[in-house]
């Protein structure tokens, strides 16, 4: 009994670490129009459809979304709450900040 809780307390603790890894603190990515990010590897992408001079036009989650300049888009991973903000667009590159807490 003692060894299977402590096989199982192991396993756990890597599954923390590998979601730890996984949900990175806030990170930055430039991105044009064409390109992915993924914001949580194999899990969590973000793609730009276009990018105007207030705002980019984005998929998340399968989705279209539109966010300006200033905005963000929240969205839950595993037990914790993740964003994803548009910082800047400079010459068809958006610039966005990420992550979890």
């Amino acid at each position: 009994m003692q060894n299977e809780l402590k096989e199982t307390q192991e396993k756990l603790q890597e599954s923390t670490d590998t979601l730890s890894k996984l949900i990175q603190k806030v990170q930055v990515v430039d991105l044009t129009v064409g390109e992915t990010a993924d914001l949580i590897e194999n899990q969590v992408t973000l793609g730009i459809q276009n990018i105007y001079p207030s705002y980019a036009v984005v998929t998340l989650f399968n989705q279209t979304k539109f966010i300006q300049i200033g905005d963000f888009e929240a969205y839950k991973f595993s037990s914790k709450q993740c964003r994803v903000t548009l910082t800047k667009i400079h010459t068809n590159i958006a610039t966005f900040k990420y992550g979890c807490a």
